[in-house]
């Protein structure tokens, strides 16, 4: 794996990385949150919120899982569990 000072190239994609990382932090988080009332559950089922915000938090995890993956290579960083998560994403 190259040190994250060896060049500036290198360093922008520790910074890719920790980007995505932290985005998906806060996906997590907000899907975690979901906990919600009955009527709030009836509102989000009936115009379809729940479904499209859940379309929506995986694709953007599918996104950011690629952009790890793509900077794991370039630093040669074993991306091998990023590959197995966005595998069991794409596969939901």
């Amino acid at each position: 794996m190259k040190h994250i000072l060896e060049s500036a190239e290198v360093m922008e994609q520790y910074a890719i990385i920790d980007m995505c990382y932290h985005a998906m932090q806060k996906i997590s988080q907000d899907m975690s949150q979901r906990p919600k009332s009955g009527l709030e559950l009836l509102i989000d089922h009936q115009t379809g919120y729940g479904e499209a915000k859940i379309k929506e938090w995986k694709e953007t995890s599918i996104d950011l899982l690629k952009q790890i993956i793509k900077a794991k290579k370039i630093i040669e960083a074993d991306f091998r569990n990023d590959e197995k998560m966005l595998i069991e994403i794409q596969n939901i």
